[in-house]
């Protein structure tokens, strides 16, 4: 069959997905055809019309579905967020509760260790309070309210 006519309409639109052939044979060439394959054309366009939507839909469709898929995810992240920042915040609570029992704790040995300082002899009194002294040095300041102001809540972080 070499030099016989082949004439191929196709849908240039995504998604529409069309095509036609017309191939000349000897007993019908393509001239003869041609009333015939300009009325297929024609008849072809509302159905190619029909593709293009439907696939503009499945595509609004498709959009959509991954509109939602992301916003469920953000939501699970946020969601997330607030029990991971609510969970520190515990921690951090929990952390502050102890350093606050370990000053009160400090604090009860240095009142305690001075009550009993003030019955020693007057030579071990003054060694005894001098290593008092160099003791809370050792230890710095004892707050124990600070711990709790610096402390940030689920909402603060």
């Amino acid at each position: 069959m070499v030099g016989r006519l082949c004439i191929r309409a196709f849908s240039p639109y995504p998604g529409a997905d069309w095509s036609q052939s017309w191939k000349e044979v000897k007993q019908s060439p393509l001239r003869g055809q041609l009333d015939e394959i300009v009325q297929q054309l024609t008849d072809a366009a509302p159905v190619i019309a029909r593709l293009v939507e439907e696939a503009e839909e499945q595509a609004r469709i498709r959009q959509q579905e991954w509109r939602e898929q992301l916003r469920r995810l953000e939501e699970r992240e946020r969601i997330r967020r607030q029990n991971e920042a609510r969970e520190q915040a515990r921690a951090d609570l929990l952390s502050a509760i102890k350093q606050w029992d370990d000053i009160k704790r400090i604090q009860a040995f240095f009142s305690d260790a001075e009550s009993s300082v003030s019955n020693l002899p007057e030579a071990e009194r003054c060694i005894a309070m001098d290593k008092l002294a160099q003791a809370r040095e050792l230890v710095g300041e004892l707050d124990p309210l600070q711990a709790l102001l610096e402390w940030k809540g689920p909402r603060e972080r």
